[in-house]
Parts: structure tokens; sequence; C-alpha cells
């Protein structure tokens, strides 16, 4: 099975640096793996969604949720 390439054309609407709404407790600053986590191999999976353009977006409310949310974590 052959895969066939298509080109996409990707737009970057914005970018910003969001801050966690709370510091870091310092006991949490600093995580020791385990063993089995340090000897392991890193596999990562490069996956990008793309989801059609829609004309009736409201790209600010969107980025004001998202990083409401993303700053919770």
């Amino acid at each position: 099975m052959a895969f066939q390439k298509e080109n996409v054309e990707v737009e970057i609407i914005s970018t910003k640096f969001i801050k966690p709404s709370l510091p870091t407790l310092n006991h949490l600053q600093n995580y020791k793996l385990c063993f089995f986590d340090q000897v392991i191999d890193e596999k990562h999976l490069p996956l990008v969604l793309f989801y059609p353009p829609t004309n009736n977006i409201n790209f600010s409310a969107h980025e004001e949720q998202l990083e409401q949310s993303l700053s919770r974590f």
C-alpha cells in the first residue's frame, strides 16, 4: 500500500505564551522517573489534525476558552 502525499497549507492564526494559573508546588518541581521509565526508549507519534475551515468561527472566544483551560494544567 503506497501513501500519497498531499500539500496542505497551514495558517497560524495567533501565538501566545500561557502561564499557569498557580505556581508549581515545591515538592512537584522535581520529578524522579522510575528505573523502567529511564531505560525505555521514547516513542513519539507526530500527529496533526486538520479541520476544514468555516466562516462562522469566533476565534477570540475559542482562544480565550483555550487559554483558561490550559492555564489550569
